[in-house]
């Protein structure tokens, strides 16, 4: 009988022993396929947190030459600015110089025109008066002569008439060589007086010469300074363009990560959420409706809905437009026009809260999509109440996947330790 019982309690051990054994064999199975799968998930997670860095990095970088771009652009456009300027200061003084040179070529034209109108009048003067001068001495040679001949001719008692006569023609002859020695000086004067005139106009020729190389040389700087100006403005466009690009690559970026922060709810109990810009708060239509209207807390739900819901609509109305311009400083500016009827119906029937509320959502959508009139997403602030960046986006989603890789370690931690010690208390039993 001993022998009996003691077999039959070394089956069940064995037994027991087999199933824990098999017990053991699928929490090891168990813990493989967790530690597998968790492995994925870690592969997963450890790619996801590279593509978010390198997302933030490149938003970084993308940011930095951005506004590198925007102030190499403004510096640009300064230097273009002064570029025109300076191109236009040069065409005005290339104009006045083209004036100044037409008027000094019609001057130099005009004053050469009368020099070699007098230089040629006192070439023909002077070549009149030394004919002249040649003639009267030639007749006066000839007659010097027939009267010494004719002298030798007289008598004695005619010698002394005679030189009373010859006396009167030598004084004569002598007042024609004075003034014939004067014409002469004179043509030697307008001979120097040629000569000057002469010396003058190649000096004339030599500055407009000059007056020529110079215009040359504002022309050279002027087509210059137009090269510049060209390759200076192909610049800038394509820097615009590249800015248009950088500008779209992060827009669609923004868009990506509102639609991965939208699609995590637990995001939304942070302070980075994704807010509906133009969206109605209805939590003043439900205190109007309890407040004044005496509604119960379900009636004054529903009321409270219909409510803003109807205003929602008028929000998205084209046609309704209760805005006004004002100009502060030289620029115009949009503000909500506080004598609409519509709003000021709003604030007498359900109060300034509710009132408000209507001209915040007002306020967002003409910020956001004024031509639309519809609501957007934007990633929001809630603490700062403002635009949320791209860097507290990707922080957030990062803070995110941290978490749930946290969650999951817990999670194998608390499977395994459940594993080990269902099985020791199997193995016990």
């Amino acid at each position: 009988m001993a022998n009996r019982s003691c077999d039959k309690s070394s089956s069940k051990q064995s037994i027991a022993f087999a199933s824990l054994k098999e017990m053991i064999e699928s929490q090891k199975q168990k813990i493989i396929d967790v530690e597998y799968k968790y492995v994925e998930k870690s592969n997963c997670m450890s790619k996801l947190n590279e593509s978010l860095k390198m997302i933030t990095s490149m938003a970084k970088q993308d940011q930095k030459e951005l506004k590198q771009m925007k102030v190499m652009n403004t510096k640009m456009r300064h230097d273009l600015e002064c570029i025109k300027k300076e191109n236009d200061i040069i065409s005005k003084e290339l104009e006045e110089c083209k004036k100044e040179n037409d008027i000094q070529k019609k001057k130099f034209a005009q004053e050469n025109g009368l020099i070699m109108k007098e230089l040629e009048e006192s070439k023909a003067l002077n070549e009149m008066h030394q004919k002249k001068f040649m003639e009267e001495t030639r007749k006066n040679v000839i007659q010097i002569g027939s009267l010494q001949v004719a002298l030798k001719q007289k008598n004695n008692n005619n010698v002394s008439a005679f030189s009373e006569e010859l006396k009167v023609q030598n004084e004569q002859l002598n007042a024609k060589v004075i003034q014939l020695e004067k014409q002469l000086e004179c043509s030697q004067k307008l001979e120097v007086e040629n000569q000057q005139l002469e010396e003058k106009l190649d000096v004339m020729k030599h500055m407009e010469d000059e007056f020529l190389n110079m215009v040359g040389a504002l022309h050279m700087n002027v087509v210059e300074k137009e090269r510049l100006l060209k390759d200076s403005e192909d610049f800038n466009q394509s820097l615009i363009i590249q800015e248009r690009q950088i500008n779209d690559e992060l827009q669609n970026a923004r868009k990506k990560l509102i639609e991965g922060i939208a699609g995590t709810s637990s995001i939304e109990d942070g302070n980075i959420c994704v807010k509906q810009m133009g969206e109605i708060d209805s939590e003043p239509f439900l205190k109007a409706f309890m407040v004044k209207r005496r509604y119960n807390e379900e009636k004054a739900q529903e009321k409270a809905l219909e409510k803003c819901s109807l205003w929602q609509q008028h929000l998205g109305d084209p046609h309704w437009y209760p805005f006004k311009i004002i100009t502060f400083g030289g620029k115009s500016k949009e503000i909500i026009n506080e004598e609409d009827e519509r709003l000021k119906r709003l604030k007498w029937e359900m109060g300034v809260g509710v009132y408000k509320a209507v001209v915040a959502a007002l306020t967002e959508m003409n910020e956001y999509n004024p031509s639309g009139r519809f609501m957007i997403r934007e990633l929001w602030n809630r603490e700062e109440e403002k635009r949320a960046t791209l860097e507290e986006g990707i922080e957030v989603l990062l803070n995110q996947t941290r978490t749930k890789k946290r969650k999951i370690d817990q999670m194998e931690d608390e499977i395994s330790n459940n594993g080990e010690t269902s099985a020791f208390q199997k193995g016990v039993c």
